[in-house]
């Protein structure tokens, strides 16, 4: 059985390791994305912020959280 894209916060924590609380503070500083498709997040979007942060991804220009992120921050 495949996985679902779209998790519960409790679910998107865990995956993270982290906490709800834990998981609510990294979303609200930006290291996280937001929730899509109401209360939903995306494990996808996700799995590129943490490749992000463990400089896994140090090497693409075309981040697509990144162009995400700028696409919700209204292009800034």
């Amino acid at each position: 059985m495949t996985q679902p894209r779209l998790v519960s916060r409790i679910k998107a924590a865990a995956y993270c390791g982290l906490s709800p609380t834990a998981f609510s503070q990294w979303v609200d500083k930006g290291r996280l994305p937001r929730a899509v498709a109401g209360r939903k997040w995306d494990i996808e979007a996700i799995k590129i912020a943490l490749d992000k942060m463990s400089g896994l991804d140090a090497a693409n220009d075309n981040d697509p959280f990144e162009a995400w992120k700028r696409s919700q921050e209204g292009g800034k």
